[in-house]
């Protein structure tokens, strides 16, 4: 519902072209995403989310044999990190938004929202939509005049107002030097509270009525969220849109299932891992079926998550992957043979002699990195 198909498919889209675009760069072929595998890739996104593991290294997620089978099970890491760095979004108005989807559009409701998205061209697109907003401004936004900026010379428990067509805004000092500043579409006056000594307008009381709601989401997106470090702005705007949907997905399916997990206190975090479930299980199982020479730590991953081939006939003999690093040193099973390289180092999951050239930061070769 929160994550409509038109999204997912301008998402895909855009991706597929950077991803072509990068890969012709260097002389090679991109192979395209589709709505499938990039539904997983949400799920396994989800996933690091719901495990807060936000801050683990993704070689780590996907290779440690310590970690959860169902990321190797899944994906593959160079592929995952693939979608991860071509991710693309193609911004048209005030956000990521399907406006034929909202259900409350033309209500005449107000929203009371937060800094992260209150901004004059959003207000704008509400207002056509017979929509209005309450909310604060960061003090970055273009839009506030100097007068309303902080500053010293502006004496406590004071309010400057400004009025643009059905827009008003209110810059009210709480303590010297500061400066909190607030857009509405749905205030048209000047009114403050002169009954009390901190004389705020009625803009910031009505605004602290009504802003538990987004204090909450907050709070909660917070508990369980999937975001992790990035420098790219459209990675930042998609991990919040993930956590504000699952979310909003969890409130939806509660609210209609009143005895769901009922008297658990973490039913959330368990109806993320059913929706990660739903979103890679099916992929995991063609993945089995589909692919005749999975390697050997990939398959175990499945049984760990509970798949197993039926035909035993077709799997490889298993190996212990836990023996010790031999002493005889060997050739690296990545070089060409003609390079002669021999080395002490072996993979820790397939067990095969890898030089420093071809290990990752664990000692695992490039073969069964996929």
């Amino acid at each position: 519902m929160f994550i409509s198909d038109n999204i997912i498919e301008e998402v895909l889209k855009c991706t597929n072209l950077e991803g072509r675009r990068a890969a012709a760069a260097k002389g090679k072929e991109w192979r395209s995403i589709d709505t499938e595998e990039f539904m997983v890739f949400i799920g396994l996104t989800l996933l690091a989310g719901v495990e807060k593991s936000w801050d683990v290294a993704l070689q780590e997620l996907f290779l440690d044999l310590l970690q959860n089978p169902m990321y190797k099970a899944t994906m593959g890491l160079r592929r995952y990190e693939d979608i991860r760095r071509f991710i693309r979004l193609m911004i048209r108005g005030p956000g990521l938004c399907d406006w034929k989807q909202i259900t409350w559009r033309h209500s005449g409701r107000n929203i009371t929202i937060d800094n992260f998205f209150t901004s004059v061209p959003l207000a704008e697109k509400l207002l056509e939509k017979n929509l209005t907003i309450v909310g604060t401004l960061r003090q970055n936004k273009p839009d506030i005049p100097p007068v309303m900026k902080p500053s010293k010379l502006r004496e406590k428990y004071t309010s400057e107002f400004g009025f643009n067509g059905n827009m008003t805004m209110v810059s009210y000092v709480p303590k010297k030097g500061k400066a909190v500043v607030l857009l509405s579409t749905m205030h048209d006056d000047k009114a403050v509270d002169d009954n009390s000594v901190k004389k705020k307008p009625e803009m910031i009381q009505y605004y602290n009525r009504t802003k538990g709601g987004v204090d909450t989401m907050d709070q909660m997106v917070r508990t369980y969220s999937c975001k992790r470090r990035t420098r790219r702005w459209p990675m930042v705007l998609w991990y919040n849109v993930l956590d504000v949907a699952t979310l909003n997905a969890y409130t939806n399916f509660t609210a209609q299932h009143l005895d769901y997990m009922g008297g658990v206190t973490n039913a959330r975090r368990l109806f993320i891992k059913e929706l990660v479930k739903e979103l890679v299980m099916s992929h995991m199982k063609r993945r089995l079926e589909g692919t005749p020479h999975l390697q050997n730590h990939i398959t175990e991953a499945m049984g760990r998550c509970g798949l197993k081939k039926q035909n035993a006939a077709t799997t490889r003999p298993q190996v212990d992957t836990r023996q010790e690093v031999q002493s005889k040193r060997k050739r690296c099973r990545i070089c060409p043979a003609a390079k002669d390289r021999k080395v002490s180092s072996w993979c820790s999951l397939c067990t095969r002699p890898v030089c420093k050239e071809h290990k990752r930061v664990v000692v695992i070769c490039e073969a069964c990195e996929h």
